[in-house]
């Protein structure tokens, strides 16, 4: 794809990140499908997925866009389109596991949530922890207004998300001394 670094210095950017802030939450972006990548050219990919256990994945098949470089790749083959798809759904499948894994590892903790808004889980609202994992919790008498924060504690542990509680009062204002 003509980046400009290689996959070992990826690992050593990573290895640096993870050494100077622990838990640190890692996210990335993903295109599988692009032209001319092989069966190992993804295996690596998904070998390297599981190796740095992102916290979240954005994956995408890829498709050509006008005006872009990858459309100009010369000799580069198509991936068929079915294998496009199973690709993808093994990174989304392998990268569930993951995010339950490190969200198992939040169950019990403490954090000072940014409530975000209503949880589609009904009676609850959602927020994002400091190490932008999603929060659901069960609303009391009084909603929490979003852009604050509020105490809670992680109880249960999903693939994309945490259910919690509050434990105590509401924070200040998000940004307020």
């Amino acid at each position: 794809m003509g980046r400009g670094y290689t996959v070992e210095d990826y690992r050593r950017l990573v290895g640096r990140l993870l050494a100077a802030r622990e838990g640190l939450a890692l996210s990335t972006d993903l295109i599988v499908g692009f032209p001319g990548e092989t069966d190992e050219d993804f295996q690596a990919t998904l070998d390297l997925v599981e190796e740095v256990r992102f916290a979240s994945v954005f994956a995408f098949k890829y498709s050509p866009r006008p005006n872009t470089a990858a459309i100009r790749l010369p000799g580069a083959d198509e991936v068929p389109r079915e294998v496009a798809d199973e690709r993808l759904q093994r990174v989304f499948a392998a990268q569930s596991v993951i995010q339950r894994e490190l969200n198992e590892e939040l169950v019990g903790r403490k954090f000072d949530l940014l409530v975000t808004g209503w949880s589609r889980r009904p009676g609850h609202q959602a927020g994002r922890t400091d190490c932008h994992r999603i929060v659901h919790f069960p609303v009391g008498d009084e909603p929490v207004r979003a852009g604050t924060l509020t105490r809670i504690r992680t109880l249960e542990a999903y693939d994309h998300s945490l259910l919690g509680e509050m434990i105590a009062g509401r924070c200040q204002a998000a940004g307020v001394g």
